[in-house]
């Protein structure tokens, strides 16, 4: 079965960087593929699992945004993530750092939830774009009733919020099943493939937007 791709994330956390990409779990139809949105060069995901500091350093706003501008990417196709960890270090510094880049257009994501302890009045003062369910809910999920209830209240309360829900370290079909009887409506993980390099993402994407481009011609 073929699942539309939705962002692109490009992993900067260490010297071999690879490439995954995030389904949209209910577009798993060609009726649905206008909806597909393919992401490339400044115009994808990018996992950057740093302290808040950095963030907060001017320089590299001031580079993400001549970056955005040289290249004339729509800052809204280009989206960082923080993890729930750092973000409930200081609260207060989180705010200000996610403010300044959603000042630039930038999305913001809160990586690896439901294993911190951000309150809900932290998580409504972050201005976020998506959730993150961690891996270790999605895994246990099945063996587990409350660990399901968990990721359904999850879910839902994000949705409340406007917030999109991606749930992470998806390895089957019965996980993206029940992922979507829960409400959840992004995945990313082994099931759908496997990390990629540089080179390989590329052509991955172009084998996207071509099979899109030859269902489009057959309507």
């Amino acid at each position: 079965m073929g699942w539309p791709v939705n962002l692109m994330q490009n992993l900067m956390q260490n010297r071999n960087p690879g490439t995954r990409h995030a389904q949209n779990l209910q577009d798993s139809t060609p009726a649905h593929e206008k909806n597909l949105s393919l992401v490339t060069s400044l115009e994808s995901l990018v996992s950057c699992r740093g302290c808040l500091q950095v963030y907060e350093n001017r320089a590299l706003t001031l580079r993400i945004q001549d970056a955005l501008q040289q290249t004339g990417v729509d800052p809204s196709r280009l989206q960082l993530e923080i993890t729930e960890g750092i973000a409930e270090t200081d609260p207060t510094l989180t705010v200000t750092v996610l403010s300044h880049l959603k000042h630039l257009g930038i999305g913001v994501i809160l990586d690896d939830f439901g294993t911190g302890a951000t309150s809900l009045r932290g998580l409504r003062q972050f201005p976020l774009d998506a959730l993150k369910i961690d891996r270790s809910l999605v895994r246990e999920m099945q063996t587990d009733r409350a660990t399901s209830d968990i990721v359904e209240l999850i879910t839902a309360l994000a949705h409340k919020m406007n917030l999109k829900v991606i749930a992470e370290g998806i390895e089957t079909l019965r996980q993206t099943e029940q992922l979507l009887q829960l409400g959840c409506e992004y995945g990313q993980g082994y099931y759908f493939s496997q990390p990629m390099e540089a080179k390989g993402a590329q052509q991955f994407m172009r084998q996207q937007v071509a099979g899109t481009r030859a269902k489009g011609a057959a309507k």
